[in-house]
């Protein structure tokens, strides 16, 4: 089973107005983005393929944003911060670190942005201390830990 199936059920057992997910991004959007920054992580495109974007664990603040692919055409800056997505993140960090690879797909309440390399890796990078963080082996196991955190940040909102 991939693991978004997985995970999007899980998500979607919690509490209704917990989170807030966008419709699946358009194939044709996917295909723009790896024309310009080249094939991406294949967790990155199921996750696109089931939500193009989400606020997790909002009770009431949100504990982490998944960013989408940007749509052709703008939503509101009501609905969505205009830069908080894949290829608009991604295209800032490369344009910052030239020799990187990474690609940008969340961001936490304390500013962590979380980075995903071609081989599934995630890394934080702490953007108040301009300075890395945590490491994870895939997304399915950053996942488990951020529906974990969560739980726990639900019990203190």
């Amino acid at each position: 089973m991939p693991i978004w199936d997985k995970i999007s059920g899980e998500l979607k057992s919690f509490p209704e107005g917990t989170h807030k997910f966008v419709s699946a991004c358009p194939e044709t959007r996917i295909a723009d983005v790896e024309a310009e920054f080249g094939k991406m992580p294949v967790p990155l495109v199921e996750m696109v393929r089931h939500f193009n974007g989400a606020e997790l664990f909002c009770c009431p603040h949100v504990l982490i944003t998944l960013f989408g692919i940007s749509p052709r055409r703008p939503v509101s800056r009501f609905k969505w911060a205009p830069d908080w997505y894949i290829d608009k993140f991604t295209r800032a960090w490369r344009k910052a670190n030239p020799e990187s690879e990474l690609w940008a797909f969340a961001m936490s309440n304390y500013g962590g942005l979380m980075l995903a390399s071609n081989g599934g890796r995630i890394r934080e990078w702490d953007t108040s201390i301009n300075d890395w963080g945590e490491s994870f082996r895939s997304i399915k196991q950053w996942m488990e830990y951020i529906i974990d955190e969560g739980r726990i940040y639900m019990l203190e909102e």
